[in-house]
C-alpha cells in the first residue's frame, strides 16, 4: 500500500523517470527503494518522508481531509482555476498568493453545512460579512492557511471551494517559485490523501549524470 501510494504521489507531483520497488536487506528488514531522475534531494525528502495528512477544520471539527473520499476534484495546470493570483513587495522581499479550486463530495459539503449552520456572523472593517470561525488548513498538523468564510455560505452545502496560500522570496521570481512549490504540494496531498504509514528515509544518494 505504501509503495503504491508513493508511486501515485510522485507521478501526480509531475516527476518523471520514477521507479518504486520493495527491497530487503540480508537480515530481513523491509525497505522501499525509489529512483528518480531530475529531482533535488529536498524535493524527494519532502514528498517521501512526509505522511502528508491534510485536514480542513472549522473550529475543532474536521470538514474534509485529503483524498478521493472528500475531495472529488483538484484543479491543476489550468490557469482559469489554478495559479498565482498576485505578488506584492514586502519587507525583505516579495509575497505571492496562489489559489486553486477544489470540489468536495456531497458528504463533505453536508458536514460544511452542519458546522457552519451554528456559527454567528461578524462584520469586518470593510463592511463585508464573514462567519465567526475560519476554515483552517492543516498539513501534517501544521497550520498552512486560514480562510475567512463568507456569510452567504452559512449552513450551505457548498461543493466548490477555493484554496489559497502564500509564497515568499527575496525577489518576485523566488516568491513565485516558492508559491508554486507550496501549491503543488497541497494539490498533491489533496489528490492522494495521506500515506498509510509514517516513513523514515534510511539513505539518500545522488548520482551525477
Amino acid at each position: 500500500n505504501a509503495k503504491d501510494s508513493i508511486s501515485y504521489r510522485l507521478n501526480v507531483y509531475g516527476l518523471s523517470d520514477i521507479e518504486v520497488r520493495s527491497a530487503d536487506d540480508l537480515i530481513g528488514n523491509k525497505y522501499i527503494l525509489i529512483e528518480i531522475a531530475g529531482a533535488t534531494k529536498e524535493e524527494v525528502r519532502d514528498l517521501v518522508a512526509k505522511q502528508g495528512k491534510f485536514e480542513a477544520k472549522i473550529g475543532n471539527e474536521v470538514v474534509f481531509i485529503g483524498g478521493e473520499r472528500d475531495v472529488t476534484f483538484v484543479c491543476r495546470n489550468d490557469g482559469t482555476c489554478s495559479g498565482i493570483r498576485n505578488c506584492n513587495p514586502v519587507q525583505d522581499g516579495y509575497n505571492c498568493i496562489f489559489e486553486f479550486a477544489i470540489q468536495l463530495s456531497p458528504a463533505a459539503a453536508k458536514r460544511h453545512a452542519e458546522i457552519t449552520g451554528d456559527l454567528s456572523v461578524n462584520i469586518s472593517e470593510s463592511g463585508k460579512e464573514y462567519l465567526s470561525e475560519s476554515l483552517v488548513l492543516f498539513l501534517d498538523d501544521k497550520e498552512v492557511n486560514r480562510l475567512q468564510i463568507s456569510s452567504d455560505l452559512k449552513g450551505k452545502e457548498t461543493q466548490d471551494i477555493a484554496i489559497s496560500g502564500p509564497g515568499y522570496g527575496k525577489d518576485e521570481q523566488a516568491a513565485v517559485k516558492d508559491a508554486i512549490g507550496s501549491m503543488n504540494e497541497l494539490q498533491t496531498v489533496l489528490i492522494t490523501g495521506s500515506l498509510p504509514f509514517k516513513l523514515e528515509i534510511a539513505k539518500l544518494d545522488s548520482i551525477s549524470p
